[in-house]
């Protein structure tokens, strides 16, 4: 995944088509709005860890194309108030929808509260992916999230993390390295009440901190 900034109102990223995530193409990743509104949270976060592209207190419009090669470029432009930039003070504006190629993905803003959900084959998956954040010095895992909560569903393991702190220092690191362990699954007020109803509680809160205090890597 590169990042290139242009100027302060426009990035372009570029990733394979196999780095779209849970998506076998770009029409695959596209079709599902509450997954690529998620992942393109993820990634302008990573961007603005990485390039200093900040997207708050913003409304962002987004294109997107795929060429032969599988190669995937986004072009991320921040949108400004005509009258701001008449008055010749060009003040960003609180979002509300992020426009993607005409097509509106709504539920969450990235300027509002976000809960993630992810998913794990495996319980050991979980583990090595806890201890990958303490290996990478990823700490204060409770400044990201005030609830990170584990559960099992369907012989699935589901990592729920409530109301994500977007100022997190690690932010960038944790989307990176979960990407390696789990799938990002599309998170819904629905589905979160199935967890509670239906799935076993593993882990109330605290998830992370609490396998990495009581589980070590195989090879220590």
């Amino acid at each position: 995944m590169n990042f290139k900034k242009i100027n302060e109102n426009k990035l372009i990223i570029t990733l394979k088509n196999t780095e779209l995530p849970n998506a076998i193409d770009l029409d695959d990743f596209m079709s599902n709005s509450e997954n690529a509104r998620i992942s393109f949270i993820n990634m302008l976060s990573i961007a603005n860890e990485k390039v200093g592209f900040d997207v708050s207190d913003c409304k962002v419009k987004i294109n997107a194309k795929s060429d032969f090669n599988g190669i995937c470029t986004f072009e991320i432009i921040k949108l400004i108030k005509k009258s701001n930039i008449h008055s010749g003070n060009a003040k960003s504006v609180r979002p509300k929808k992020v426009l993607i190629n005409n097509n509106f993905i709504s539920d969450q803003s990235i300027n509002e509260k976000i809960n993630l959900i992810y998913s794990f084959n495996c319980f050991d998956d979980f583990i090595d992916f806890c201890l990958e954040l303490k290996n990478n010095n990823v700490n204060y895992i409770d400044r990201f999230s005030k609830h990170i909560a584990l559960y099992q569903y369907n012989k699935i393991y589901y990592l729920l993390v409530k109301n994500v702190n977007k100022k997190y220092k690690y932010l960038a690191n944790f989307y990176s390295l979960i990407t390696e362990f789990a799938k990002i699954y599309p998170s819904s007020n629905l589905f979160i009440s199935i967890l509670d109803e239906y799935g076993s509680i593993i882990i109330k809160n605290n998830a992370i901190t609490i396998c990495q205090k009581n589980f070590k890597s195989i090879t220590d």
